[in-house]
């Protein structure tokens, strides 16, 4: 028995001394965000690999029917599974370059004609609007303001960002006799929005009308009240008997607008009450 027991503690010594082959630190060689008119939100990331697994924290559910496409610098596929808000990237020892790619809608948010991006970006960042986009407001200044093809391109600093913009009407046509006009409208677009996102970054301008509450919202506001101005979203769904989309979509449009902010705990959404 005292042999048995010796050999069991020395087993799990061994284990422990064993080095885990599992990493979540990676260096970012870029991050790319790229924002079509509707939207969806392609995310691009470019990873440095470890020898291990490598575990990258997602900024938005990817699409059900467009899982993530993880390959190496030589476009081979690589083993890959999704776990909670994690990707779980594995056999990335001979790549010199992991790429993943997703599709998210978790990332916008349209209130009237304004639309908000909005992500916690973990490096510096290169964020691509939509064609004809103009930019009204931004939480940052940008390291980079250039166009492409009719689309504005931000450099964003890591961390907490948002930019709002609103889609102009603005189409580009193939005609020989409008590319004259065409490349005026591409000139004036540029110095136009970098003139906005000067303006906002000196005023920060954030008038408007107040926004209004739905009935929904108010019940939600109503029941972090009642448990102290902080509750998880579980329990708020089971009092409110909401959908688990329609809540979703009620704590985020209340998370973009200040009243609200969420938390990770437990890995559930752990909402606090600002006002």
């Amino acid at each position: 028995m005292r042999y048995i027991l010796t050999l069991t503690v020395a087993a799990i010594a061994i284990i422990t001394l064993i080095p885990s082959t599992y990493a979540s630190g990676y260096p970012y060689l870029k991050l790319r965000l790229r924002v079509y008119e509707n939207g969806l939100v392609m995310v691009n990331a470019t990873l440095t690999p470890s020898s291990a697994t490598l575990k990258l924290k997602l900024l938005g559910t990817p699409l059900k029917n467009l899982p993530p496409l993880v390959f190496d610098e030589r476009n081979r596929p690589l083993a890959h599974r999704e776990e909670g808000d994690y990707l779980l990237i594995y056999n990335t020892s001979l790549a010199e370059e992991v790429n993943v790619i997703y599709f998210t809608y978790d990332l916008t948010f349209k209130d009237g004609p304004i639309w908000m991006l909005k992500a916690d970006l973990p490096t510096n960042s290169t964020v691509v609007l939509p064609r004809g986009a103009v930019v009204v407001d931004l939480s940052s200044v940008p390291s980079r303001i250039d166009s492409m093809g009719g689309s504005l391109i931000l450099g964003l600093p890591p961390g907490e960002q948002y930019v709002k913009y609103v889609l102009t009407s603005v189409t580009l046509t193939n005609k020989p006799e409008s590319r004259g006009s065409s490349l005026f409208l591409l000139l004036l677009i540029l110095p136009t929005s970098a003139a906005i996102i000067t303006i906002i970054l000196i005023v920060k301008v954030r008038g408007g009308s107040k926004y209004v509450l739905t009935p929904e919202e108010e019940a939600l506001i109503r029941a972090l009240k009642r448990r102290g101005g902080k509750a998880y979203q579980s329990d708020i769904a089971l009092e409110l008997n909401l959908p688990k989309t329609t809540l979703w979509r009620i704590v985020r449009r209340l998370e973009l607008r200040g009243y609200i902010k969420v938390e990770k705990r437990l890995r559930q959404n752990f909402l606090i009450l600002r006002r």
